[in-house]
């Protein structure tokens, strides 16, 4: 008789009595019953503890670790502390998540090999939305494509960096040591990163698995509705990721997706933040080598090198970057094609 594997479902719980019990709900009726769900209280002054303990008594796969408040990060490094399971996933305790979400995440690992796995998502939102931030929305968790993909530098292009839409193999988790930093907003990108850089291959699941309740303090709702305010914050995690990436030797292999990312969280920045995070990415920017790495641009990255260039300029060098990468041609018959120009730079003697 096959043994279905332990699943370790870890949920960080702080200030949310209102969303908790739908949370838990959602998880302790899975269809997929071999589950060790570990509540994480950090500190919650509210009701939370009580809730918690109430599912406990219920459910005995329901663990309740209360400790001090420490953020976000800290907690969930509680909770892959305390897991036994196979498989480990996040959720976060003002969302919920589908019936069928953790037997579809371990079904597709399993048959495929793989080291990790990703759903769609649903976005609920509290308050009204507009058409730009739906769309911003809709972009940045849409899945171009899907079934069993080695994680390359063009899959990891289109993931997400959130933690709880994704299933992952806990003895690759502790083998790498691999943790969320503490003391930072933007958790998720590192811990994703440190992941999948380790990853052989990714099963991309077809569908929306996960509900993501968009409140109007989340850091999403913060970055749609007028720019990121810890924006030095949100970009110093990538020196971080630089680091690893480079103590792994790979970051030639992901440098494209690392450049991409964060130019779009330089743009993300508030008005009022922008200029030390512009400064920030410049110096990440330049230990990176940014200029080295230039020539691996495709058409539709114009934007990447024309928001990062200018942050990395060093002294004596003057670049001209072509904003069409690929110029469009036409030949007297018809035919239509394309020339690659690249980036010229040239060195200007002091």
């Amino acid at each position: 008789m096959n043994v279905l594997p332990l699943i370790s479902v870890i949920v960080p719980v702080y200030r949310v009595e209102l969303y908790l019990r739908a949370c838990m709900d959602s998880i302790v009726n899975q269809t997929y019953a071999n589950l060790e769900i570990i509540c994480v209280n950090d500190g919650s002054p509210d009701g939370c503890g009580e809730i918690l303990r109430a599912y406990a008594v219920r459910d005995p796969r329901v663990r309740v670790i209360d400790r001090v408040n420490g953020g976000l990060a800290s907690a969930r490094n509680t909770g892959l502390a305390a897991a036994h399971g196979k498989y480990v996933g996040f959720v976060d305790s003002d969302d919920w998540i589908e019936p069928s979400m953790y037997a579809s995440l371990v079904e597709a690992m399993e048959a495929d090999d793989a080291d990790l796995a990703v759903c769609g998502v649903c976005l609920e939102y509290e308050v009204a939305a507009g058409e730009k931030e739906r769309e911003c929305d809709c972009r940045y968790f849409a899945r171009p494509m899907a079934g069993l993909r080695p994680l390359d530098a063009s899959v990891m292009r289109v993931l997400d960096v959130c933690a709880w839409d994704k299933l992952y193999r806990r003895d690759l988790i502790e083998q790498y040591g691999i943790r969320f930093p503490d003391g930072y907003r933007y958790e998720d990108n590192v811990f994703f990163w440190a992941y999948a850089i380790r990853c052989r291959s990714v099963v991309i699941l077809e569908g929306e698995w996960y509900h993501y309740r968009r409140r109007p303090s989340s850091i999403i709702s913060e970055v749609r509705n007028g720019g990121c305010s810890h924006s030095t914050e949100a970009v110093e995690v990538y020196s971080l990721i630089a680091e690893d990436l480079r103590s792994c030797r790979c970051f030639d292999t992901y440098a494209v997706p690392f450049f991409v990312l964060l130019a779009g969280q330089v743009g993300l920045s508030s008005a009022a933040d922008r200029k030390p995070a512009e400064i920030l990415a410049g110096a990440i920017l330049k230990a990176c080598r940014f200029h080295q790495y230039l020539h691996l641009f495709e058409a539709g990255d114009e934007w990447v090198v024309q928001r990062l260039l200018p942050l990395c300029r060093k002294p004596g060098w003057r670049e001209r970057f072509v904003s069409r990468l690929f110029r469009r041609h036409v030949s007297p018959g018809g035919t239509v094609r394309y020339k690659v120009l690249g980036i010229r730079c040239r060195k200007i003697n002091p």
